[in-house]
C-alpha cells in the first residue's frame, strides 16, 4: 500500500516494530502465560476489554465486521498488544497520547492493527498448501470418471481457492482500510512514537525509495 499520511505509516511500521518484539526469544511464552491469566490480566483495566465490547455491544452487520476484522489474531494477542501499548505510554503528555478513554474507536483500530501483525500476514500459506495437497487427490477423482467424486473436489478446490485469496487481496485491503479510519493519526503516531522508539526516519526513508509513501 502507498501511504499519503506519515502518521498512518509510523503506525504500519510500528505495527512491524511490534512483530519482532513478540518474536525475541524472551516474549517466546508471554502469550501462554498472558492466556493462563486473562481474565485476571483483563479486570486491571477497562481498555483491555473494548475488543469484546465492541463485539458485544454491535449489531448482527457490526458483528460481522467484527469477525472480518479480529479474526486474524485472538484475544490474548489483542490483550498483550492493548497491555503493551497502555504501559509504554507512561510519561506522555497527555495532550500527545492517544488515551482509551477518550478515543475508543481510534484505539481499537490501532491495537487491531498492531495485534494483526503478529500472525496474520502468515495464515494465506495454509489454505495454499491444502490447495497443493489437493491437486494429486483431484487429479485421481477425475481419473475415475466418478462425478460423486471429482466433483466435491472441484467445490473443495474452488473454496480453498476462495480462502486463499481471502487471507490474502482482501484481508490485506480490509487491514489498510480500516487504518485509514483512525481520526486522530498524529497522537496514535506519537503514541506509537513513544512505546517503540522515537526515530522511524530510517524507515519513513527506506519506504519513500519503495514507492510506499507519496
Amino acid at each position: 500500500m502507498i501511504y499519503h499520511d506519515e502518521n498512518l505509516l509510523v503506525i504500519e511500521l510500528a505495527a512491524q516494530r511490534f512483530k519482532a518484539l513478540m518474536q525475541v526469544p524472551e516474549n517466546v511464552g508471554l502469550h501462554k502465560r498472558v492466556r493462563d491469566n486473562l481474565a485476571e490480566i483483563k479486570a486491571q483495566a477497562p481498555c483491555l476489554r473494548l475488543r469484546e465490547d465492541a463485539y458485544s455491544s454491535g449489531s448482527l452487520w457490526q458483528k460481522v465486521v467484527w469477525w472480518h476484522d479480529n479474526l486474524w489474531s485472538d484475544e490474548t494477542t489483542w490483550t498483550i498488544t492493548s497491555a503493551t501499548i497502555l504501559n509504554g505510554m507512561n510519561g506522555m503528555q497527555f495532550c500527545d497520547a492517544l488515551l482509551p478513554d477518550s478515543y475508543k474507536d481510534d484505539w481499537v483500530r490501532c491495537i487491531t492493527h498492531l495485534a494483526n501483525e503478529i500472525h496474520g500476514p502468515d495464515l494465506h500459506q495454509y489454505p495454499a498448501y491444502a490447495f497443493l495437497f489437493s491437486i494429486p487427490l483431484a487429479m485421481l477423482a477425475r481419473w475415475t470418471r466418478r462425478q460423486a467424486l471429482y466433483l466435491p473436489m472441484n467445490g473443495l478446490q474452488r473454496l480453498l481457492v476462495g480462502a486463499w485469496m481471502y487471507c490474502g487481496d482482501c484481508r490485506e485491503h480490509r487491514r489498510t482500510a480500516n487504518l485509514q479510519h483512525v481520526q486522530q493519526r498524529r497522537k496514535a503516531a506519537m503514541t506509537m512514537k513513544h512505546v517503540f522508539g522515537h526515530d522511524f526516519t530510517n524507515e519513513i526513508a527506506i519506504c519513500r525509495q519503495r514507492g510506499r509513501m507519496a
